[in-house]
């Protein structure tokens, strides 16, 4: 490992200077650019005047011909300065339509070969219609006093370049121009100061100057042509700083390479976490080689662990100890003696079964082995893995201790749902219910089945309700608001049990909800457009009945009143009574009537056991009463309804 530790350091260290090296680098066009940008503005025609033509034109022809030879570019302009410094818009422009012309006509290169062997040009080798270009260019290649060898790299160039290259020629004429312009305009600017005697200021000067030189050229096309050029470069210079930072990025990441296997190695540490770095490597080899170091060095490090796991397992307390290491928990020695009340065996497959239900956490793994044992771990795995309940309700470590009395409570539960013969997958959506009180969920299962509601629980549905005390009192409710079809078709309603009263009120105030989706929405909103604690203030037109001080109450057996019977001429359903058009639940009714002692008239204790705990207006109250018990006069309280 030791060799290969070193070419990878060698190669590293290489990559490394390869890349100091591409950063050092110099682009001489950009630095070029630059040093032009940096002696000339270009923004005004006035600092046009002191702007080197030359390196504008070599700027201008690059700026669209990025990978044209500088140096070779910069020679032929060089070459033929006279042209870029001297000459005047309209030759120029006269020298590149006849350039232009000779290419498309197909003299070019015979042209050319006149000029490189450095012999005039004869009219009487051409065609008629052709001569009059050519003598036309012969006559400004004279004139401009051209070095004809020199010129012809020149006229490559503008027609491969045409467009650049014709940029550059009209930008130098027309500075050109403006410079003798500005000559001229200079010398009359003194011959009139001499005749009036004073100096005209400076701001004057060039305002009357630009205006002067406005009539005759475009400024705006002149600097929009240089804009390019400066635009070019503020992009060039953009790519610059984007590529040293990626170089630096690499720089580093080729350091930090180094530095963690380094490090890993001499210290004897596993070389882990690592993946993000080597995605940051572009040379493939390297990466393969630190791939190699690493598996080395951590399987040397894996063998040596693995061994001292074996020496661990030479007693029995150090093999738990080792099996449990295994799984990140080091227990206080009084820990693993409890641990060891179970098999080695048993302690294997109850860790497994554990992280199996995701339960990771190493301080409640130990307090689980602590406490349970693997017939209760394989209870809950077995619940798990069938779907019948989630994992997240195992977080609850009490659960697997069979002394806590969450654990007692979860298993009664399971046992009356196999003696009432429910599907145990009805509870999956909600699975905390089954950690409720056992006598509270005992309670919520017969009350469904005195109510006739067992058959609606269903697969998939939130029965969290089934943990709330007095479930009875919640479904009374629901039935007198005459909401029992929409009860029927969704019971899970009673999750709202405690916001129930927003009901009332609705209805107090002739808004009663008539759909289950109106229900539904004024229970589950967060905020009411009353406060909860506030609904009994402002049912104000129904009250609750007071019964006589003379009627006795007696603790209710829960055993049927045999004077109910009276009452089932008034059945609407299975579930309640209509009397004189006001809804009773029939179970409230039998065990009020269960908790009046059998003293009086049989009528009065049948509107007694209709009327307690029940909220009616008076009219509701007079009706029912001229039914019942006709004798009565009865009055309601002032007192409201609180459930």
């Amino acid at each position: 490992m030791v060799t290969k530790l070193f070419e990878l350091l060698k190669q590293i260290h290489k990559v490394q200077a390869e890349l100091e090296l591409k950063a050092k680098e110099e682009d001489r066009q950009l630095t070029f650019y630059e040093k032009f940008f940096t002696k000339n503005s270009c923004n005004s025609i006035k600092s046009l005047l002191n702007t080197n033509k030359l390196d504008l034109a070599i700027a201008i022809i690059m700026t669209d011909n990025p990978d044209l030879d500088f140096d070779s570019v910069t020679q032929i302009v060089s070459d033929n300065r006279t042209l870029f410094e001297n000459e005047n818009h309209q030759i120029l422009s006269q020298l590149a339509i006849t350039l232009t012309s000779l290419y498309n006509t197909g003299m070019y290169n015979t042209i050319k070969d006149k000029l490189k062997s450095n012999n005039k040009i004869s009219a009487e080798e051409l065609a008629l219609e052709e001569v009059l270009t050519v003598l036309l260019f012969d006559n400004i290649v004279s004139v401009l006093n051209l070095d004809r060898q020199k010129f012809v790299p020149f006229m490559d160039l503008f027609v491969s370049y045409n467009k650049s290259v014709s940029n550059a020629l009209v930008v130098s004429g027309v500075m050109n121009d403006i410079e003798e312009k500005y000559k001229r305009y200079m010398q009359a600017l003194e011959m009139f100061e001499a005749e009036e005697g004073q100096k005209v200021p400076a701001k004057k000067q060039n305002k009357v100057f630009l205006e002067i030189l406005e009539k005759d050229i475009n400024p705006e096309a002149l600097l929009k042509i240089i804009k390019r050029t400066r635009d070019y470069y503020e992009n060039k210079k953009h790519e610059q700083k984007a590529k040293d930072r990626r170089y630096l990025k690499l720089q580093n990441a080729y350091s930090t390479l180094e530095k963690e296997i380094y490090q890993n190695i001499t210290s004897g540490t596993e070389i882990k976490n690592i993946d993000k770095l080597l995605g940051q490597i572009e040379d493939a080899s390297i990466r393969k080689q630190a791939l190699e170091v690493i598996y080395l060095h951590n399987q040397k490090i894996y063998d040596k662990a693995l061994e001292e796991n074996r020496q661990l397992l030479a007693n029995s307390k150090s093999r738990y100890q080792a099996l449990l290491a295994q799984y990140g928990i080091s227990p206080e020695d009084y820990a693993v003696g409890t641990i060891m009340n179970n098999s080695i065996e048993d302690v294997q497959t109850m860790l497994e079964y554990l992280t199996s239900m995701n339960i990771k956490s190493s301080s409640d793994i130990l307090k689980i082995l602590k406490s349970s044992n693997l017939d209760t771990i394989s209870t809950y795995k077995e619940l798990v893995d069938k779907g019948i309940i989630t994992t997240d309700l195992l977080l609850n470590t009490k659960l697997f201790n069979p002394n806590q009395p969450v654990y007692k409570d979860f298993m009664h539960n399971l046992e009356l749902i196999k003696k009432t013969k429910l599907n145990p997958y009805i509870f999956t959506a909600a699975d905390v219910v089954l950690t409720t009180n056992h006598k509270t969920f005992e309670q919520g299962i017969d009350t469904l089945i005195d109510y006739y509601l067992l058959d609606r629980l269903k697969t998939g549905m939130n029965c969290r309700f089934l943990g709330t005390k007095n479930l009875d009192l919640a479904i009374d409710t629901l039935l007198e608001l005459d909401l029992e079809p929409i009860l029927e078709e969704n019971i899970e309603l009673l999750n709202y049990a405690n916001r129930f009263e927003r009901l009332r009120l609705l209805k107090a105030i002739d808004m009663p909800p008539s759909s289950e989706e109106e229900i539904k929405k004024a229970l589950s909103a967060e905020h009411f457009f009353v406060a909860d604690k506030e609904i009994g203030n402002y049912i104000y037109n129904s009250a609750q009945y007071n019964l006589p001080s003379n009627v006795i109450l007696q603790k209710s057996d829960k055993k049927k009143n045999s004077d109910i019977n009276r009452l089932e001429e008034y059945s609407a359903t299975p579930r309640t009574y209509n009397i004189g058009g006001v809804t009773f639940s029939k179970n409230k009714t039998a065990r009020n009537l269960a908790s009046i002692a059998s003293t009086g008239k049989v009528s009065d204790r049948l509107l007694y056991g209709l009327l307690k705990d029940t909220v009616l207006t008076e009219d509701e109250l007079t009706q029912v009463a001229s039914i019942i018990a006709p004798h009565k006069v009865l009055k309601t309280s002032k007192k409201q309804l609180h459930m």
